[in-house]
């Protein structure tokens, strides 16, 4: 089924996906991502439970690192952001425009939208489209304006003006601490680009995971069939094309019959197990690293906690 890989494509973009700060320089390691080849995902079946997230799936082992705690997420943005305005201030922009250089990640509200549309509620709202890029297509002054060249200068600095290495001495991201982005980054995310390493190391770990597989494409039949005794003829949610930015009246009975259809046929729950069980197959060549991002949320959070 490549609706997943499209939909963490969207997920990914419109987010979030990860720790956005625009202006910083990062490495990956997603070009080594190999699944082990001697696994067996079903010895992981005893693993498997219910996702919190996402109604009727089940929770991906990596969940904590693309969507963490809102709670956690909401008290770092908002350290860091107010640090950035204010910094920008002191340098002469008494208003902080746009969404260029905020700390930004990805919502456990967003998580459901992985799957496609999923969630009969969310769709009866959002159509066949995802909650966030109804948010982001109508949020006040998305569209930035042409701003002068110090503006980014101010914000940004050199942004490969110096190099964070991860303890092999690999080069994980690059910034300028003497930027607002710099400033804000090295007093409340003291592993801002081991972080964003991760999260990106995640998002490859699934995009990883084979979408054609017989699991898939047998549960994508189902939906089909379904959406068929609804009327609606679709192979698979990729062939949805409602091109307006918002939904229309028939986007949304589309977007419901297609989340009740992931629900009653079973397919939510037969591609969300084979997810968790490939994510746990690949995992083996990266143990700990879910335990390493909850170290650092919460090193990052006691950093802001006790600068306030």
């Amino acid at each position: 089924m490549k609706l997943r890989v499209a939909m963490l494509k969207v997920t990914a973009v419109m987010a979030v996906s990860v720790l956005v700060l625009t202006g910083c320089g990062t490495s990956g390691g997603n070009e080594k991502l190999k699944a082990s080849s001697g696994s067996d995902p079903v010895k992981y079946e005893n693993l498997l439970v219910d996702s919190a997230m996402i109604k009727g799936a089940y929770a991906n082992p990596l969940d904590p690192i693309l969507f963490p705690d809102q709670v956690t997420t909401d008290v770092i943005t908002s350290a860091f952001n107010s640090k950035l305005a204010q910094c920008m201030k002191d340098r002469g922009f008494p208003e902080f425009i746009g969404e260029a250089g905020k700390y930004v990640r990805s919502r456990p509200v967003d998580a459901k939208y992985v799957y496609g549309i999923v969630d009969p509620q969310a769709a009866a709202i959002y159509g066949t489209k995802s909650q966030m890029w109804i948010e982001t297509v109508t949020r006040p002054g998305e569209h930035d304006p042409v701003l002068p060249s110090d503006y980014f200068h101010a914000l940004f600095g050199q942004n490969d003006k110096v190099e964070v290495k991860n303890s092999d001495g690999i080069v994980i991201g690059t910034y300028d601490p003497d930027s607002c982005e710099g400033v804000a980054k090295d007093a409340y995310l003291p592993h801002w680009a081991e972080e964003e390493y991760l999260v990106d190391l995640a998002w490859g770990i699934l995009r990883d995971i084979p979408s054609d597989s017989s699991i898939e494409k047998e549960a994508n039949l189902r939906w089909s069939e379904c959406m068929k005794v609804e009327g609606f003829n679709f192979s698979s949610q990729n062939d949805f094309d409602f091109p307006n930015l918002l939904p229309t009246p028939e986007e949304i009975k589309v977007g419901v019959a297609a989340a009740n259809c992931m629900q009653s046929t079973g397919a939510l729950r037969d591609i969300s197990k084979y997810d968790a069980l490939e994510t746990y197959k690949r995992l083996e060549k990266y143990p700990g690293i879910v335990t390493r991002f909850n170290e650092i949320d919460k090193e990052t959070l006691d950093t802001v906690k006790s600068a306030q």
